[in-house]
């Protein structure tokens, strides 16, 4: 059985902190996963790179390139930001989602431990004037946000904890918004997307959220290439 406990341990930690301080100094190190760094609660974006760069290339032969200029390699630098030989091993424990599931994670804005909600951005598709680009590098314009999130809310809207496992809540809330709706209604928003308030079923995983163990949401669903869409 997979391990679902998504902070990584110690070692992934310090190895993550020394690739930070290398690619600082030596300016190479093009991998970065900051998140190992912190020794809170990883994203599934961050799982997703680190998998790719241990299946990879660069994760399997790094140790047979040489240093130069009395520093180590890109590829050396690399292999600390993706948390060393520790980072490896916690990763082989991982559940990881195949890499046509596309998951989101966006920061959360409030708890409301009375109600028992958690409350924030399930999809952000602009931040100001600029359109937001996720930790994989894609984006979600307002146009499929709007078409996704209408099949979503007629549909099930479970929560599940880090993409595992059976439901743990529901989106009780949830609304989007683009900029002609924020327009429309007379308002301002510095962030377009959709807004959801996520009910847990029980205490324990609100917790999570109200202590900061768990930083964000996290939505899943299938990508569709436009050649298929069009074809």
């Amino acid at each position: 059985m997979a391990d679902t406990d998504l902070t990584p341990p110690l070692p992934v930690t310090m190895n993550a902190l020394r690739g930070l301080e290398l690619r600082k100094r030596y300016h190479r190190g093009v991998r970065t996963t900051a998140e190992l760094a912190k020794g809170k609660p990883v994203s599934q974006s961050t799982l997703k790179a680190m998998k790719k760069f241990w299946t990879g290339r660069v994760g399997q032969d790094f140790e047979k390139r040489d240093a130069f200029d009395g520093g180590p390699t890109t590829a050396q630098i690399q292999w600390l930001l993706m948390g060393g030989q520790a980072g490896k091993e916690w990763l082989e424990k991982m559940e990881v989602p195949n890499e046509d599931t596309k998951s989101i994670d966006v920061t959360v804005a409030k708890v409301d431990e009375a109600l028992g909600i958690v409350f924030g951005y399930a999809i952000v598709c602009k931040d100001g004037e600029d359109d937001f680009f996720d930790s994989q590098g894609d984006h979600i314009p307002e146009a499929a946000m709007l078409e996704a999130t209408a099949d979503y809310m007629s549909g099930h809207r479970i929560a599940k904890d880090m993409h595992m496992g059976g439901t743990v809540g529901q989106v009780v809330y949830g609304f989007p918004m683009t900029g002609d709706i924020a327009k429309a209604l007379g308002i301002e928003v510095q962030k377009t997307g959709f807004i959801v308030g996520m009910k847990p079923d029980g205490p324990e995983l609100l917790e999570k959220y109200a202590k900061g163990s768990y930083t964000g949401f996290s939505i899943g669903g299938k990508r569709i290439s436009q050649e298929n869409v069009d074809g």
